[in-house]
C-alpha cells in the first residue's frame, strides 16, 4: 500500500515538472530540457509555466502555485521570498 503512494507521488513530481526551462546563463535567457539545470541556475518563470526543479525563489511578483497532486490542496498556494527559518542544523539527519 505505502508502496504504492509513494510510487503515485513519484509519477505527480514527474507530471509536475516540465520539460523545459527558461534559465539565465551567463547573462543570457535560454531554454534547456528539465534535467539540465544545475544548482546555481536562475529559472524564469511566466504565468502558466510548471515548476522544473526544485527551487528557491529570489523575485517573485504576485505568484501562486497549483500544488493539489503533491499536498491536496484545492486552492493555489501563494509563494513569497521570506527566508524559512529552520530549526538545529537541517545537515543533519
Amino acid at each position: 500500500m505505502q508502496e504504492g503512494s509513494a510510487e503515485a507521488a513519484a509519477e505527480a513530481l514527474k507530471n509536475m515538472l516540465s520539460s523545459d526551462a527558461v534559465i539565465l546563463r551567463d547573462g543570457k535567457d535560454i531554454k534547456v530540457p528539465a534535467d539540465q539545470i544545475v544548482p546555481g541556475d536562475v529559472i524564469r518563470l511566466s504565468l502558466g509555466d510548471r515548476v522544473p526543479a526544485d527551487l528557491r525563489m529570489i523575485e517573485v511578483g504576485n505568484l501562486a502555485a497549483q500544488e493539489a497532486a503533491l499536498t491536496g490542496e484545492s486552492v493555489p498556494i501563494d509563494k513569497t521570498v521570506e527566508e524559512i527559518i529552520v530549526d538545529g542544523d537541517p545537515n543533519q539527519q
